[in-house]
């Protein structure tokens, strides 16, 4: 499954090769990736599937397939949480700045 992001919504910067911000436009969250999480969300951009990341990442930090799809997969969710991204075949979802709000304060993104 691939994702959608909203690039009217949310933006994405590198700030250097170990680390980039996500700015959610609606609440005003943003969110700090680690050099993992960067490459994640880079490539979930560009189209790629989890299943493609992971395997990236299996190449890049010679780690197995299980450990970088599950490190690929809880990114993914907490994105989705936050509304940042959705699947391309999901409906749009209902969706509250305020519950994103708390949704925020009670699950941080942390980065993987």
């Amino acid at each position: 499954m691939s994702y959608a992001i909203d690039e009217k919504k949310v933006i994405y910067a590198d700030l250097d090769p170990t680390e980039g911000i996500v700015l959610n436009l609606e609440t005003k969250n943003y969110y700090r990736l680690n050099e993992t999480g960067q490459i994640i969300w880079q490539q979930l951009s560009a189209g790629k599937n989890p299943d493609e990341v992971a395997a990236d990442l299996c190449k890049r930090y010679n780690t197995s397939l299980e450990r970088a799809l599950a490190d690929t997969n809880e990114l993914v969710e907490q994105m989705k949480r936050e509304r940042l991204i959705q699947s391309q075949s999901a409906p749009p979802a209902d969706y509250s700045v305020e519950q994103a709000r708390k949704s925020k304060k009670e699950n941080p993104i942390r980065s993987t």
